[in-house]
């Protein structure tokens, strides 16, 4: 793709970011105000010398470590910080546009390139598609996801993934999201997982792509959470992506409302990593503008899987042995945490960005989406419902010869305070006095 005229770059422009790179302070700022200059007096200049930087692996006189680890990667910053503040104007972007999509796409598929440049390409890639219309990429995209060189293909999911991230005015051709699909048929487990993670951030937009092929992706989903158990990161992303489908287009699930449900159930008893993404489909299918957009059918799927699934969000809320480990190194083992939803959690953190001091206190944890489940589930089908599923369980539990048993079992009580109020007076009795011997 790089074309014969291609000139080398020049040698100010080299030597310029070899002392921006070396992190002498001495002249830092005059060598960002000569950058910052040259911007101004010959843009065009400065943008095609960033890209020949980043297109050469080696220049004369200059240390090859330096100029690969160090040289090449701060011109790929400029350019990506050039570009995405705004800093080139339209105008001069289509001037160097044929020289910089070349030298972008040359790279991106280019053979034992370092992982830094490639990254920082990418985000060139995305930062250039952001400000001008590029309608080459994605077909360039389509063509490279089926290339026979595993790494080609995984840069180009990475690529797509954030440029759909940044870009709200992604325009995808119709073939791009069907080729996507067929790649969840493979055995490659980074393959599967760039492609959940692509298709993931075009769920909220639903572009015309996705929604003609909705049903099959939601069958794919359900194959690869099947068959690719074994990898933790791609079954957590099979589970936030049910839950990405189920909060922003409900009905679409309704006709594989049952297998999801058993497909989250099980990874509710996961691992951590898988079993947190699981569960906040519980807390998100209770909530009140999810489950108003619910048919009579799902909530009566939810309704009779309750037997299975309370048990399990109780015993998701006993703290691990690493948390119980370390209880051991903090200073006051009890001070009182206050749990709320994550809905609520992320108001009352836009409110209060200023106090970040205890990271473990505010921090979103399973057992936390689990209590916050307990608390929505109940509310929504009320005591007449969830307390003889739950209450027999807990009166077991508070009996626990485990006290971490006790301890969460305690916590469930209070989740379900509200919601079973009216149900869970008469077995008050029985439960203080359970509880008070927690205490003593």
């Amino acid at each position: 793709m790089l074309q014969s005229s291609f000139q080398a770059p020049s040698r100010e422009i080299v030597n310029l970011l070899g002392a921006l790179s070396s992190g002498d302070s001495t002249n830092h700022h005059a060598n960002l105000s000569t950058l910052e200059n040259l911007l101004v007096i010959s843009p065009c200049e400065l943008i095609s010398s960033l890209c020949r930087v980043l297109m050469v692996v080696n220049i004369d006189g200059v240390e090859v470590a330096l100029f690969q680890t160090k040289i090449r990667p701060l011109a790929g910053l400029i350019l990506k910080n050039f570009l995405s503040q705004n800093k080139i104007s339209v105008d001069i972007l289509f001037k160097v546009n044929s020289e910089v999509e070349s030298c972008l796409l040359d790279l991106i598929v280019r053979d034992n390139e370092n992982d830094t440049v490639q990254n920082i390409v990418g985000s060139c890639i995305s930062a250039v598609y952001s400000r001008k219309e590029w309608p080459q990429l994605f077909n360039f995209i389509g063509i490279n996801l089926e290339s026979e060189n595993r790494a080609v293909c995984l840069r180009m999911l990475a690529t797509l993934e954030k440029v759909t991230m940044d870009c709200s005015n992604v325009v995808e051709p119709a073939t791009l999201v069907p080729k996507l699909l067929l790649l969840l048929d493979s055995d490659d487990m980074s393959k599967i997982e760039g492609v959940l993670k692509c298709i993931k951030v075009l769920i909220p937009a639903m572009p015309s792509s996705l929604a003609a092929v909705l049903q099959k992706y939601i069958q794919k989903l359900g194959e690869v959470g099947a068959r690719c158990q074994a990898c933790l990161s791609v079954e957590a992303l099979v589970c936030s992506s049910f839950m990405s489908l189920l909060s922003l287009h409900t009905a679409c699930l309704s006709n594989h409302f049952s297998w999801v449900c058993e497909f989250i159930l099980a990874s509710s008893s996961a691992t951590p990593p898988i079993s947190l993404e699981a569960c906040e489909f519980w807390l998100t299918l209770s909530s009140v503008d999810v489950i108003d957009m619910c048919t009579p059918d799902m909530i009566q799927i939810l309704q009779v899987m309750l037997p299975r699934l309370l048990p399990v969000l109780l015993q998701n809320m006993v703290y691990t042995k690493e948390e119980i480990e370390e209880f051991a190194l903090v200073e006051d083992p009890n001070k009182p945490v206050f749990y709320t939803s994550k809905v609520k959690r992320n108001l009352i953190e836009e409110e209060d960005d200023e106090e970040e001091d205890d990271d473990e206190v505010n921090s979103w944890t399973l057992r936390k989406c689990c209590a916050a489940s307990l608390d929505a589930l109940s509310n929504l089908y009320g005591s007449e419902v969830f307390c003889p599923i739950l209450l027999p369980t807990l009166q077991q539990s508070i009996l626990h010869n485990d006290p971490w048993i006790q301890e969460a079992s305690i916590l469930a009580l209070g989740a379900i305070a509200m919601g079973c109020s009216d149900g869970m007076k008469q077995h008050l009795p029985t439960f203080f006095s359970n509880s008070f011997q927690y205490f003593i």
